[in-house]
């Protein structure tokens, strides 16, 4: 498939539209909710509710996100866009040729990742509401069992965890090295947990993959604009 700058146009529009801005969370008026998270999370909460205030800052942002959703102003219609004729990589210089084939070689990865980040983002703002919720419902369950292990576990362990984890691996190398004289080797991981990796993970890839990105978001709504119209030539 010939790469044409029109793709590359619609990949930085996309990445326009969802980069829009600073967060919605620190321009008013959405700032007072985080004001009063602020309050809450400052003088009102404990270690163990951590989790819970990570999850109501995306509820506070996704919320934010759907009040402000507006998708007459992302929409481009055909009398909006300049004429002119379509060009193809070929039309152009050496040098913009060479720096097209690299854009394009990416392109189609470029187009996932922008697509997966569409997708969460509108999770969050409830642009599917069955997925929404069910992802909201999902997170708060992770949330009720890491604050249980929050308030069993001592407060310092996961920090004590993490920092020996970054500190350990060289000492580790020395001792089987030197002390016992062997090397190192990677242990395989079981089938059982392999299977279990790998079906969590197409699991949360078609959740993903049901959740519209923007181009699905305004294909309802231009569905959505069109229906009202079909209903009325019907009825006549």
């Amino acid at each position: 498939k010939i790469l044409s700058v029109e793709g590359v146009m619609r990949i930085l529009h996309r990445i326009k539209l969802l980069t829009k801005g600073p967060p919605l969370l620190i321009q008013p008026p959405y700032s007072a909710a985080t004001i009063i998270w602020l309050y809450f999370a400052c003088f009102r909460s404990s270690t163990s509710r951590f989790p819970w205030l990570v999850l109501s800052l995306l509820a506070v942002e996704g919320a934010s996100l759907w009040w402000s959703r507006n998708m007459k102003s992302t929409l481009v219609w055909e009398h909006q866009v300049e004429k002119g004729k379509d060009k193809n990589i070929f039309e152009y210089g050496a040098l913009v040729r060479k720096v097209l084939r690299i854009i394009g070689a990416y392109q189609y990865k470029a187009e996932l990742i922008i697509s997966a980040l569409e997708r969460f983002k509108n999770a969050l703002s409830f642009g599917d509401p069955f997925a929404s919720l069910l992802l909201y419902a999902t997170l708060g369950l992770l949330c009720s069992l890491t604050q249980i292990i929050m308030s069993i576990l001592p407060s310092g362990l996961p920090l004590f965890i993490i920092g020996i984890s970054i500190l350990s691996p060289p000492y580790i190398k020395i001792y089987s090295s030197k002390v016992m004289g062997i090397e190192k080797k990677k242990k395989k991981k079981p089938d059982t947990i392999d299977r279990i990796l790998k079906t969590m993970l197409s699991l949360a890839e078609n959740f993903i993959n049901h959740i519209p990105d923007q181009e699905e978001l305004e294909h309802r709504y231009i569905c959505a604009m069109q229906k009202p119209a079909e209903e009325g030539k019907s009825s006549l």
